[in-house]
C-alpha cells in the first residue's frame, strides 16, 4: 500500500485548499518571516496583528469565490491577490505558523496544522475540496482507501 502525508493549515477553522506537493516548511518559513519583521524593524505584536488581518482577507477571499474550492474559484482569488496559487498557499501556511510561534492561535479544532496519513493503493478522484474539520489536530489521522477527499474527517480512526 502507497501512503501520501498531506498538512492542513487552519484559520478560524478554515484550512486552503492544497496545492502542489504540500512539502513546504511551515515553520521555519514563519520563523524567518517574524525574523525579518524584526530586523526590519516591526515589533512581534505588530507583525501578529498584519498576519492575522491577511489571513482574515484570504479567508473571506476563500468564502467568497471558492466554496467549495474551484479551479475558477482559486484563480479568481489568485489573479485579485496579484499572485500566484503557490504563493498565496506558502503565505498562508507561513503565517498560521508564526500565529503559532507567536502563541496569538492555539493548535486546536479551529487553528493550527493537521497531518494526514492517507492510503493511496486507489485511485484518487477529482473532486473539490475545502475542509472544515473539527477534529482533535494535534494527531495523526489515518484514512482508509478513502477515494476522495469529501470523506475527509469522516473516514478516519
Amino acid at each position: 500500500m502507497a501512503n501520501q502525508m498531506s498538512t492542513l493549515f487552519f484559520f478560524n477553522g478554515t484550512s486552503f485548499p492544497m496545492i502542489g506537493n504540500n512539502e513546504n516548511d511551515g515553520y521555519d518559513m514563519g520563523r524567518k518571516q517574524l525574523m525579518y519583521g524584526v530586523k526590519a524593524g516591526y515589533s512581534l505584536p505588530n507583525q501578529a496583528e498584519f498576519i492575522i488581518k491577511q489571513l482574515k482577507h484570504i479567508e473571506g477571499l476563500l468564502f467568497k469565490h471558492a466554496n467549495p474550492s474551484t479551479e475558477k474559484g482559486m484563480n479568481t482569488i489568485s489573479k485579485l491577490l496579484n499572485t500566484s496559487l503557490e504563493n498565496l498557499y506558502s503565505l498562508w501556511t507561513m503565517n498560521v505558523c508564526s500565529l503559532l510561534i507567536l502563541k496569538k492561535i492555539k493548535n486546536d479544532n479551529d487553528n493550527g496544522v493537521l497531518t494526514i496519513l492517507q492510503n493511496r493503493s486507489v485511485k484518487k478522484k477529482e473532486v473539490d475540496f475545502w475542509p472544515k474539520l473539527h477534529i482533535n489536530i494535534n494527531k495523526v489521522i489515518y484514512l482508509k482507501n478513502t477515494t476522495t477527499y469529501d470523506k475527509l474527517g469522516y473516514d478516519y480512526q
